[in-house]
């Protein structure tokens, strides 16, 4: 950076100072804080942040700070085990001073931030002949007033708040998905400074609102323009004033800086921003509109157009210069013509009313005395704009310009009515309602919940002046419905209650769970299967799909949602098949498919049953002897034997190996009838039918 300052970065810190003030902090002061804030956007969130005093921020740009994203939340669900990425792999730090020089040239708000972090010279004071201890204040008050614009020009370019370490873009977000923001120094300080915390979601994307209630007032070559400044005070921290010269076609700012108004004493006594601009010419029209800028240096949509010519003092002029509020019932209004002497030349006067100052404007009282400069309105509006227009004798009509009176109002709008809405498969849910009739209305507030006797929190942003809303949901969450309110406002935003609760169905996208096989038996000449049903409780219907060999997959047959058994007759001896099985709901989403099951019917000789039982009583030794004939066949895993006993049913007794042809039963009892039946259990899960029943009486 060169030594001091350009002459160009002089003036306009010049401006600043004088339009912005300062950050007046103690130096001695031994403690910070992180302040951030986030706007989240379809595909990326941007950071934005400040320590709160020039001490911190000293410390800051020489360590670094850290960024940490943590996922809280993912479709609607909390994370068991919240995922942490720390988004900067080294300490966050402003770019060196080379790295600015390439935009300083061409860019005011890139050549005051290099300016500050990086110049020689800060003061704007001559300290020449001054005592060291002048000169010492003047050193201090330089860190303050570098820390004081750089945060200002963070606060009007984006791209200046990356390059100073007060901003970051973190384009690595997913929609549905919910972050907490940590932002901290990289390493410990000689001074504690807070960590900043913010939440914040891709869905919680919101568009920026107009400038409300543009006023103007037209006098002799000059333009004084007012607005709401209290409406989105959280939003912006800046405005810039734009002028049309040709019926509003195009606009220019009239300032090249933005407009800011940070006096505390006049900010605590009126709720608007004022703005004066000299015209050329009186003759001419002139339009006016005002855009905020946010902290990210984004300017939002312009206010609703006023416009007016220049009054010359020495043509007539009429001007309400006094109005009065009666029991809150009626207003009285009075006025004056200047000069004074051409009051001759009025015929009549009119009073027109109207609910906005750009509204259509009704007639109050018409044909009024020209010594009457006075009025009482018995039936005014909660809200007024009142313009009186003085006719001459030769019938041109000259009007004051509007001036705005408000009746104490305590009482909300009607809770509105008509509310419906539609969530298409996208997501996107459209609402309407019917508008409301009150005439101080100002708009509408949105509120949304996923249960419907839970809290509902507001969806926009600011209020809305139509009677529509388009929102953006996660339909892959498992709530299977949404919840819609709204209120009214007026112009003193006085509330409405809650209308009537609207409940939207969501589009179902999200699958049901499988089902999962239990069993498979391979019997004679067919294949049981047993299968737990999907857990989705949303579950339709289920289908059976089945491959042999190499074969592909075919379907089964479809089941309805509280089948769990099927058994398969159309198997071919010998042969391997797999099965598998899905489940669709009633939206006609279909679940992954079920883990495969495997298995190989049988050889027809395979399942010869045991045909040579015997069963043969030993009543000295006190024991049957029970025995068989069977191939030795190389795939036979065991035998099982079943016995029944004194009417009892019959009951797996004994599993005897391959190699077994018979055993000795000594679990008898004298006097008593046994029953016994052998199966053959071969290696790969098949088995033969029963023997025929032996009987002995013991």
């Amino acid at each position: 950076m060169c030594k001091g300052m350009t002459l160009r970065i002089y003036y306009i810190l010049l401006w600043m100072l004088l339009l912005a003030g300062t950050h007046s902090v103690l130096a001695q002061q031994q403690r910070g804080r992180i302040y951030a804030i986030a706007k989240p956007a379809k595909d990326k969130i941007q950071l934005r942040w400040g320590p709160d005093n020039e001490v911190a921020w000293q410390y800051l740009v020489k360590n670094g700070i850290t960024i940490e994203r943590i996922t809280v939340a993912r479709n609607g669900a909390v994370l068991p085990v919240p995922e942490r990425n720390q988004l900067t792999s080294q300490p966050l730090k402003p770019w060196p001073a080379w790295a600015w020089q390439p935009r300083v040239e061409n860019d005011d708000y890139f050549a005051i931030g290099a300016q500050s972090l990086y110049g020689d010279d800060f003061s704007i004071t001559n300290t020449k002949g001054k005592s060291s201890v002048v000169e010492m204040m003047n050193m201090s008050k330089q860190q303050e007033l570098r820390f004081s614009f750089l945060l200002f020009v963070a606060d009007q370019s984006f791209e200046v708040a990356k390059a100073a370490a007060l901003g970051y873009e973190d384009g690595a977000v997913r929609p549905g998905e919910r972050y907490l923001y940590r932002i901290y120094p990289s390493k410990a300080l000689p001074i504690k400074i807070d960590t900043a915390i913010v939440y914040v979601g891709t869905d919680d994307k919101y568009e920026l609102p107009q400038p409300l209630d543009l006023k103007a007032t037209f006098g002799d070559k000059v333009v004084n323009l007012s607005w709401n400044r209290i409406s989105h005070e959280r939003i912006y921290n800046s405005y810039i004033v734009e002028r049309s010269e040709d019926e509003g076609k195009t606009f220019n700012p009239i300032n090249k800086l933005p407009f800011v108004m940070t006096a505390p004493e006049r900010a605590q006594a009126s709720p608007y921003m004022y703005r004066a601009d000299s015209l050329k010419e009186n003759s001419k029209r002139y339009t006016y509109r005002v855009r905020g800028i946010d902290a990210f240096g984004e300017k939002g949509p312009p206010s609703e157009i006023v416009s007016g010519m220049g009054k010359g003092k020495t043509s007539l002029q009429v001007q309400i210069n006094r109005s009065q509020v009666i029991n809150n019932q009626q207003v009285h209004l009075e006025w004056e013509v200047e000069p004074r002497e051409k009051i001759s030349e009025v015929t009549r006067f009119k009073l027109f009313r109207s609910n906005s100052v750009t509204g259509k404007y009704d007639v109050v009282k018409d044909n009024i005395a020209p010594g009457s400069l006075n009025y009482t309105d018995a039936t005014p509006r909660p809200t007024n704009y009142y313009m009186v227009s003085a006719f001459t004798n030769d019938g041109q009509a000259v009007s004051s310009f509007p001036i705005l009176v408000q009746l104490e109002d305590s009482i909300p709008p009607s809770a509105p009515l008509g509310l419906v809405g539609v969530v298409d498969t996208a997501g996107i849910v459209k609402l309407q309602w019917r508008a409301n009739t009150e005439d101080d209305l100002v708009g509408y507030r949105v509120y949304r919940s996923l249960y419907k006797s839970s809290e509902y929190s507001q969806v926009t942003h600011t209020f809305l002046k139509g009677v529509d809303y388009q929102d953006t949901i996660n339909i892959r969450s498992l709530d299977k419905n949404v919840y819609y309110k709204i209120t009214a406002l007026d112009t003193r935003y006085n509330e409405s209650k809650f209308s009537t609760i609207l409940e939207l169905n969501k589009p179902d996208r999200v699958a049901p769970v499988p089902p999962v096989f239990t069993n498979i038996i391979n019997g004679n000449g067919n294949v049981k299967l047993e299968w737990k049903r999907s857990s989705s409780n949303d579950v339709k219907e289920q289908v059976l799909y089945r491959k042999d060999g190499a074969g592909s997959w075919q379907t089964i047959k479809t089941f309805p949602v509280d089948s769990i058994l099927y058994i398969d007759k159309n198997v071919q001896p010998s042969t391997q098949y797999q099965y598998r099985i899905i489940a669709i709901d009633g939206a006609g989403n279909k679940s992954i498919v079920s883990k495969e099951i495997t298995i190989r019917t049988s050889a027809e000789t395979d399942h010869l049953p045991v045909s040579t039982l015997t069963a043969t009583p030993d009543r000295a030794g006190k024991k049957i002897a029970v025995g068989w004939e069977y191939p030795s066949w190389n795939n036979i895993q065991k035998f099982y034997v079943y016995r029944s006993s004194a009417g009892e049913p019959l009951a797996l007794y004994k599993s005897l190996p391959a190699t077994s042809r018979g055993f000795h039963d000594e679990q008898v009892k004298m006097a008593t009838s046994y029953q016994y039946r052998v199966k053959v259990i071969f290696k790969d899960g098949t088995e033969t039918p029963f023997s025929k029943e032996v009987g002995v009486s013991f």
